[in-house]
C-alpha cells in the first residue's frame, strides 16, 4: 500500500511522499532524507578512517525530525544534523568531532575534530544541539628525546541549530573536546609506570555557540568549554622524557617544565526570538590543566611548572525586542600549580544585551577561581581569580545589569606557598535611554593559605552610565 503512494512522487522527485530516510553508508555517508509529507532525515554515517568528515544527516520533509549527523573519524569533523521539517520537526543534533590521532615517536599527536552543527528548524520546532568536540590525544612518548613534541588539542562543539522562524528554541552548542595529556599513568599488576613526555598539556577546545530563535522562543545555551590537558615535563635530572616504575613513594620534581593546557571558552548563547524569548546563557569556561599528577594509588607523583588559565565564560545572548538579555558564563578555574604558580581563572562572559525597546541587561558571569597551590609541601603559589564579566546593556528603556563578581584566589593547602590574589569585579553594564546602570560586580576574596600569606581581595567593577533621557549610574568603584 505504501509503495503504491510513494510511487508517483519517487518516479517524479526521487523521493517518497511518506517514510524515513535511509541510514548513509560507508559508499554513501550522508543520510537520505525523509518523505515529503511526514518522514524523519536518516542519520549520517559514523566514519572509522583518519581525516574522514562524518555523513550529514538527512533533512525531513514537511513534518519530521533531521537526520543525526555521523561521528567524525580520528582528527576530523562530525557531520552536519540534518534540517527539520519545514512546518514543523526537530533539526537534527550534529555529530561528535572524532578523537586526536595517537602521536608516533613522539611527534604528530592529533587535534580533536570539531563537532558538526545542529539541523535547524522549520516554521515551528526546536534547533538540533551542536555535537561535542573531540578530545585532543595525549602524548606519552618514552624514548630519545625529539623535537617539540606536542598533545593534541581538543576540538570546537558544534553550533547548535537555528529554532523554528516563527515558533521553536535554538539548540545548545555542543561542550568542546579536552587537551590530551602530556603523559599517561598505567597501573599494571605488581608495578605502577608513569609515562612522561617533554609536551605541554593540550587546549581545550572551545564550546559551541547556542542556536538563535525566530519571532518567538527561546536561544540555545552556549556550550562549555572543554578542559585542558595536564602537563608533561621537561626534566634535565631525568633525561627529558622518562619512564618511571614503582610501588614505592616517588617524588618527580623538574626544574624545567610546561603548564598545563588552557581550558576552552565557553560559546556564546543564542539570541532569544526577534519579538519575544528568553536568549540563551553563555557556556562556562573549561578548567586549565594540572602541572600536579598523583597516580590513583598514590605512590607516583610528579610535579611540573605552571596550572593552565581557564578558559573564559562565553556571552549571554541578546534578547529581541522586549526581554532582558541572558547571564554570561562562569569562567574557568585555573590548574592546580606545580613548582611555580597555579593557572588564573578565567574571564567571566559579558551579559547579554536587554530588548532593543524594552528590557534589562543580563548579568555578566562570575570569574573562575584561581589554581590550587600543589599539596605536597613544595613552595607552589595559588592562582590570580578571574576577572567578572561585564553586565549587559539596557534596551531604550531597560536597566543595565550589574558585573560579575571576581574569582576567588586559589587555595594553598600547606607549605610556604602564597594564596592567590582573587580577581576584580566586572564593570556593571549601562542603561538605555530610560534606566539606571548596573552596578560594578563585588571583587573576589583572597586565597587563603596554611603558612604563606594570603592573596589580596579583588576589587569592585566600575557602575554603569544611566540612561541618556532619565536614570542614574550603578554604584561601583
Amino acid at each position: 500500500m505504501l509503495n503504491a503512494v510513494n510511487a508517483p512522487t519517487e518516479a517524479a522527485f526521487g523521493r517518497a511522499l511518506i517514510g524515513d530516510g535511509a541510514p548513509g553508508t560507508s559508499g554513501n555517508p550522508t543520510g537520505g532524507d525523509g518523505g515529503l509529507l511526514i518522514g524523519n532525515g536518516g542519520n549520517g554515517y559514523s566514519e572509522t578512517d583518519t581525516g574522514v568528515v562524518g555523513g550529514a544527516g538527512g533533512s525531513a520533509g514537511l513534518i519530521g525530525t533531521g537526520g543525526k549527523g555521523g561521528e567524525g573519524g580520528a582528527n576530523a569533523a562530525g557531520g552536519a544534523g540534518g534540517n527539520g521539517g519545514w512546518l514543523y520537526g526537530r533539526g537534527g543534533a550534529g555529530g561528535q568531532g572524532g578523537a586526536g590521532a595517537a602521536a608516533v615517536d613522539g611527534l604528530g599527536a592529533g587535534n580533536g575534530g570539531v563537532g558538526g552543527a545542529g539541523g535547524a528548524a522549520g516554521l515551528l520546532g526546536v534547533g538540533g544541539g551542536g555535537g561535542g568536540g573531540g578530545d585532543g590525544a595525549l602524548n606519552d612518548f618514552v624514548g630519545p628525546a625529539v623535537t617539540d613534541p606536542i598533545a593534541g588539542n581538543g576540538g570546537k562543539g558544534g553550533a547548535g541549530g537555528h529554532g523554528g522562524m516563527l515558533l521553536g528554541k535554538g539548540g545548545d552548542g555542543g561542550q568542546g573536546g579536552a587537551g590530551g595529556n602530556g603523559f599517561s599513568w598505567a597501573d599494571e599488576p605488581g608495578s605502577h609506570q608513569l609515562q612522561i613526555s617533554k609536551a605541554p598539556g593540550g587546549l581545550g577546545g572551545d564550546g559551541g555557540a547556542g542556536g538563535d530563535a525566530g519571532l518567538f522562543g527561546a536561544g540555545g545555551v552556549g556550550g562549555f568549554g572543554g578542559s585542558g590537558g595536564i602537563s608533561g615535563i621537561n626534566s634535565p635530572i631525568l633525561g627529558g622524557i622518562t619512564a618511571v616504575n614503582t610501588t614505592g613513594n616517588v617524588l618527580v620534581n623538574a626544574p624545567v617544565a610546561f603548564a598545563g593546557g588552557t581550558g576552552g571558552s565557553g560559546g556564546h548563547g543564542g539570541n532569544g526570538g526577534w519579538i519575544s524569548g528568553d536568549p540563551g546563557t553563555g557556556g562556562h569556561g573549561g578548567s586549565g590543566g594540572s602541572a600536579t599528577f598523583s597516580s590513583p594509588p598514590g605512590h607516583v607523583v610528579y610535579v611540573g611548572a605552571t596550572g593552565g588559565d581557564g578558559g573564559a565564560g562565553g556571552a549571554g545572548g541578546d534578547a529581541g525586542m522586549f526581554g532582558p538579555g541572558a547571564r554570561g558564563g562562569v569562567g574557568g578555574t585555573g590548574g592546580v600549580s606545580g613548582a611555580t604558580i597555579g593557572g588564573t581563572g578565567g574571564t567571566g562572559g559579558a551579559g547579554g544585551v536587554g530588548g532593543w525597546l524594552v528590557g534589562a541587561g543580563g548579568d555578566g558571569g562570575p570569574g573562575g577561581i584561581g589554581g590550587e597551590g600543589n599539596d605536597l609541601g613544595l613552595l607552589g603559589i595559588a592562582g590570580t581569580g578571574g576577572t567578572g564579566g561585564t553586565g549587559g546593556h539596557g534596551g531604550f528603556v531597560g536597566h543595565g545589569c550589574d558585573g560579575g563578581t571576581g574569582g576567588g584566589g586559589g587555595i594553598t593547602h600547606k607549605g610556604g606557598g602564597h594564596g592567590g590574589d582573587a580577581g576584580d569585579g566586572g564593570d556593571g553594564g549601562a542603561a538605555g535611554d530610560i534606566g539606571y546602570g548596573g552596578d560594578g560586580g563585588t571583587g573576589g576574596a583572597g586565597g587563603p593559605a596554611d603558612s604563606g600569606s594570603v592573596g589580596a581581595n579583588g576589587h569592585s567593577g566600575h557602575g554603569g552610565a544611566g540612561g541618556l533621557l532619565f536614570g542614574g549610574p550603578g554604584f561601583g568603584s
